[in-house]
């Protein structure tokens, strides 16, 4: 019964990366406004540390050790709450659309924990089991968590193009008619570097992919269009 329950928790595996309890944030003091590509930037960076410890928990699945799938699960969550940290700040930007933007990184984030705290209830629970009936409910555990991680990662996905949009303005010397990325070419090249060289090739894969590594996909592609450049 333990290995079936265990196999289960594998099952959701990648969906996770969470804390135990309600995190309360401190107050964000106002920071000097980024540009469109730092914020860009700082985006990325985010998504790259978050997806490192989706990776964790993902190459971790292939194991049946449970003090190997617990260590991967909790520094996954550190992982996360080093990339939501990376974001916070920005949360008192000038920009709505770049408020908006991390607002909802951080919601997806939160999402995402909550799937990997009840990975790590899980694997705690079939430590500590010593009869079957110590493992009921652990079906509606898993399945919690995975739609949890399904739902963080659709948040996500709908949160680049809002940091995307956050880069967008009327363009010079056409500004009825036309719009333009707040970036120069330069600018907008080492974007695409940094995505490339941050996530490998993963990132221009085309195929099914969830959490931030699919959220990154989607800001390639947008990036990755032929802009009007404002800068």
């Amino acid at each position: 019964m333990r290995r079936v329950l265990l196999a289960l928790l594998l099952c959701f595996a990648c969906a996770s990366c969470g804390r135990k309890g309600t995190q309360t944030s401190a107050p964000v003091a106002r920071a000097p406004e980024a540009t469109p590509y730092e914020f860009l930037d700082t985006v990325l960076k985010s998504l790259a540390r978050a997806q490192t410890g989706i990776k964790m928990v993902e190459d971790a699945s292939t194991q049946s050790d449970l003090v190997d799938l617990m260590t991967a699960n909790q520094n996954a969550s550190i992982a996360l709450r080093m990339a939501e940290n990376e974001l916070r700040p920005f949360a008192a930007s000038q920009d709505s659309t770049r408020r908006d933007a991390v607002e909802a990184i951080l919601n997806g984030y939160e999402m995402i924990g909550n799937s990997l705290d009840l990975q790590l209830r899980g694997y705690e629970k079939i430590d500590s089991a010593r009869t079957a009936d110590a493992l009921l409910g652990m079906r509606k555990m898993v399945s919690d968590g995975r739609v949890a991680y399904q739902q963080g990662s659709a948040v996500l996905i709908d949160a680049a193009g809002l940091a995307l949009g956050s880069a967008i303005v009327p363009s010079p010397g056409d500004s009825s008619q036309h719009i333009a990325l707040n970036l120069s070419a330069s600018e907008k090249a080492q974007l695409l570097a940094a995505t490339d060289s941050l996530f490998g090739a993963d990132v221009q894969t085309v195929g099914d992919a969830s959490g931030p590594l699919a959220a990154a996909m989607v800001m390639r592609k947008w990036l990755d269009q032929e802009w009007r450049l404002a800068r």
